[in-house]
């Protein structure tokens, strides 16, 4: 068992196994928890945000989300904005009442009272930061036991937006210049928007003219070659106007949020797209050009087919097109 410094009054640390457990009294209770992990260093940072918020009596559950939050940042959570953003809703819902009070129950009236305006997937984001509040609450003692949170099926939630080169033309066309380069590489390499807006030079290598991306949503390495005349292109006029570390960039400065300009830009062309359409255009592009899954994949960053198969959208222009091919009396338009 090993003590820590200054701490001995209040609980220790020690190892079963590999792992590394924190003993400490809570409430008048003595309390064992794994910190699951091997690293002692890691197991001491746990055992001190342990010991260091003494429980209350009546721990508001928003408090215990913005505290699991705060958790997530520190780890580097990849997606850690879009889950700020999921745990809104969240706070509002039920941020009013204890931890103690969140039960199995609970959870299914909220869920149900989400159902009538948003989709299971979104729904499904919700409860994940739930399940993540839920654990750091049950880690530092603030409940005994965590209460099972729901998870809807996302059967037939297909992703269906994409663009057709016209629309993307036209789309491209009204967008402010800084929004242009961002949209075409997204379309021509379907990487995602962080990944985009996050790109150093230091990831171009004009050498052997490819785009290494060292880290990405699902913590894998990344290679995109450049073989588009069109992304080669893009990234030479990108070079001649470079200003600091970022290959997008607005006058210097990160492109940040553009939420409103996109939507303008939307607005002005008569549309209503969403920016990752431009993944899953690119995604359909690819395998239109008869590229293998599993290079798609590589290319994108999709770490399993399924979430790749959620992109690949047929549409009848292809059926039309695939029944037409190589067929002699194919009509040559529809009457």
């Amino acid at each position: 068992m090993a003590y820590l410094k200054g701490q001995t009054s209040q609980g220790s640390i020690f190892k079963i196994g590999q792992v590394w457990y924190a003993n400490y009294r809570r409430n008048g209770r003595q309390v064992k928890k794994s910190l699951g992990t091997k690293d002692r260093g890691i197991a001491i940072y746990k055992f001190q945000q342990l010991i260091a918020d003494p429980i209350e009596g009546n721990i508001q559950f928003a408090r215990v989300v913005a505290q699991a939050l705060d958790a997530m940042k520190i780890k580097g959570h990849k997606s850690y904005e879009k889950t700020c953003s999921h745990a809104n809703p969240v706070t509002k819902a039920l941020g009013h009442m204890s931890v103690k009070d969140i039960t199995a129950a609970t959870l299914e009236r909220v869920v149900l009272l989400w159902h009538k305006t948003v989709k299971p997937a979104t729904i499904n984001r919700r409860c994940h930061i739930i399940r993540q509040a839920l654990k750091y609450a049950h880690l530092h003692g603030y409940i005994a036991r965590i209460p099972t949170v729901p998870r809807l099926s996302e059967k037939g939630n297909a992703r269906q937006g994409f663009f057709t080169q016209e629309e993307f033309d036209t789309l491209y066309a009204v967008m402010p210049s800084y929004l242009q380069d961002v949209s075409l590489f997204a379309y021509l390499t379907g990487w995602r928007k962080s990944e985009i807006l996050g790109l150093p030079w230091s990831s171009v290598d004009w050498g052997t003219m490819t785009i290494r991306l060292s880290t990405s949503k699902n913590d894998e390495s990344r290679v995109f070659p450049i073989v588009d005349t069109r992304l080669e292109a893009l990234l030479c006029q990108r070079r001649e106007r470079a200003q600091g570390a970022l290959v997008f960039h607005r006058n210097g400065q990160p492109v940040g949020d553009f939420k409103r300009s996109w939507a303008t830009a939307n607005k002005r062309a008569g549309m209503a797209k969403l920016f990752h359409d431009l993944r899953r255009t690119a995604v359909r592009n690819f395998i239109a050009q008869d590229l293998p899954e599993r290079l798609v994949m590589a290319l994108t960053g999709h770490k399993t087919n399924h979430m790749l198969h959620r992109y690949h959208v047929v549409v009848e222009k292809d059926l039309r097109d695939a029944l037409s091919k190589n067929n002699p009396n194919a009509r040559s338009q529809v009457a």
